[in-house]
């Protein structure tokens, strides 16, 4: 399998990225206290498939569920 830096470009994501991600979420959320690996991993796991997908990994209507 052959594998371009593009593609492991893809795959990585910044602890930086992921801690702005997951405070964005965890304050959306209301800031709730010592759920902060739940907010975490979420955050990683959306911006990595964000970026395999080449979508955004969140936005406020898709928090609030207004999705077109």
């Amino acid at each position: 399998m052959n594998t371009s830096p593009n593609d492991w470009q893809k795959d990585t994501v910044s602890e930086s990225d992921i801690a702005t991600h997951a405070r964005e979420r965890w304050l959306a959320a209301g800031s709730p206290q010592g759920r902060d690996l739940d907010f975490w991993f979420q955050a990683e796991r959306e911006l990595r498939s964000a970026r395999q997908t080449d979508q955004p990994a969140w936005s406020p209507q898709k928090l609030m569920g207004d999705t077109p």
